[in-house]
């Protein structure tokens, strides 16, 4: 079996094959190939992380928007969502510190911000016009600032 063949026919035997080669140190039976795709999978799983890390900034985004204009009784779980959400964050910040640089640069609130307001609008009894037009948060206050719903927390 050719190992593009290998690769494309059974991908979880492949990467298992791939993962006892290089612990093994056994990189001399890695075809040239298979190098490609090791790093094609590195790669992808960066982008990955990055994808999970805007998609987790639009719904938090999304949750203080719609935190805005709550009632009491469903600001608890308001709060829940917001506090679950940058958790998460956190929990991949600290997994790896090096992508603090990716969100710092405000561009991932920025391009994420009509999505958030889309998501807001979706979740909420609000139009998607309601919201600011530009985004008005700063990554600080969303991943660390304290919760304040209309004034009860």
């Amino acid at each position: 079996m050719s190992e593009i063949s290998e690769y494309n026919k059974d991908y979880y035997a492949w990467l298992m094959r791939m993962s006892n080669l290089i612990i093994e140190k056994d990189f001399n039976s890695i075809s040239q190939s298979d190098y490609r795709f090791i790093c094609d999978e590195i790669e992808s799983i960066s982008r990955r992380v990055t994808r999970e890390l805007d998609a987790l900034l639009k719904h938090l985004m999304a949750f203080f928007l719609i935190a805005e204009n709550r009632r009491l009784s469903d600001a608890w779980l308001t709060q829940g969502v917001i506090e679950g959400k940058r958790t998460e964050i956190n929990n991949i910040l600290f997994k790896s510190p090096s992508l603090i640089s990716y969100i710092s640069t405000c561009e991932s609130l920025e391009s994420g911000y009509p999505t958030a307001k889309l998501i807001a609008a979706r979740l909420s009894d609000q139009i998607e016009e309601s919201y600011p037009e530009k985004c008005p948060f700063t990554l600080e206050h969303i991943l660390y600032d304290k919760i304040i719903l209309m004034g009860y927390f």
